[in-house]
């Protein structure tokens, strides 16, 4: 009790009374903080350089290039941020989309490549991938488009435990339960496995399963939130890389990776042996891996 009496109220409680938005998207601002940049550049002059970069894709490119994206009431909404791209959401013509924008620090033609491997992996089995659709470069500045999932879940780690950055009502990291982070883990795992290219012999790499790769969508949350509706609910939105490696090879590598922690704060303390688990801040039980790994032979069999 305070000193008039009144009952203590948490921080989180003070947020939702002050920030109350159930249409929330994400992260409140414009990106200026979120940007991810070399030791050379200029906070000031990257965001008003990709300022201009969107203006331009969006005012001039995309009547040409994507006629169903014209709108003259077009909004665009910065909501989320990581180490490759910016996020915004597009609203136009009463459809929504996601747009990725390259950070300033991110090397020209790190978009691209994620954009084919995302399509190449929606080949594969699109149910589990966000196909993005739009690909638009201008001087050195890229960006795609895929379909918005409307207030998503980010899968990511904390040092205190595995849970999903939920949007609304106020941005927050929620930590899942032993039962939520076994289920989910197993399922992450097991996308990982079905998602590798016999033909190509080749699997993802890269991955921030700590950070986001993989989302939830809204429903998961009122869902049994057991396997069936987790693997119905989850969706891989970033490919960074595909790494040649036979299939036994990547299983195992996924046992061994996954079972550390591999989080760095800089990227010149990577380690480099680690092919798939990046930035990674709490191991997986061997538990977790093996479940996954034999969930997703078994979805590979029934493809």
């Amino acid at each position: 009790m305070g000193k008039n009496g009144n009952k203590g109220i948490s921080l989180a409680e003070l947020l939702e009374k002050l920030n109350n938005n159930p249409d929330n998207l994400g992260i409140p601002g414009n990106g200026f903080e979120y940007q991810n940049l070399t030791g050379k550049q200029d906070a000031t002059k990257e965001f008003f350089r990709t300022q201009s970069f969107l203006k331009k894709i969006f005012l001039e490119r995309i009547i040409n290039e994507a006629p169903e994206l014209v709108d003259p009431n077009m909004s665009l909404q910065f909501i989320n941020y990581g180490d490759t791209q910016q996020v915004y959401v597009l609203t136009a013509n009463g459809k929504q989309w996601s747009v990725l924008v390259t950070q300033p620090g991110t090397k020209h033609g790190t978009g691209k490549c994620e954009f084919d491997n995302l399509r190449h992996l929606s080949t594969i089995n699109s149910d589990v991938i966000v196909k993005p659709e739009y690909y638009f470069e201008d001087n050195g500045k890229e960006l795609y488009i895929a379909p918005y999932i409307y207030q998503a879940r980010c899968i990511a780690s904390q040092d205190h435990g595995y849970g999903i950055y939920v949007p609304e009502p106020f941005y927050r990291f929620d930590t899942f339960t032993p039962r939520e982070r076994e289920v989910v883990n197993t399922c992450m795992i097991a996308n990982l496995v079905r998602l590798y290219d016999d033909e190509k012999e080749q699997g993802l790499g890269a991955c921030k399963i700590g950070g986001g790769d993989f989302i939830l969508d809204k429903s998961w949350d009122t869902s049994t939130k057991d396997i069936d509706d987790t693997l119905e609910s989850m969706k891989l939105i970033a490919a960074r890389e595909m790494i040649p490696m036979s299939f036994d090879d990547y299983l195992q590598q996924l046992l061994i990776e996954f079972s550390e922690r591999t989080y760095y704060r800089n990227i010149e303390d990577r380690d480099p042996n680690i092919l798939i688990n990046h930035k990674n801040r709490i191991p997986m039980t061997f538990g977790e891996i093996g479940e996954g790994i034999e969930l997703g032979k078994r979805l590979r069999k029934v493809k």
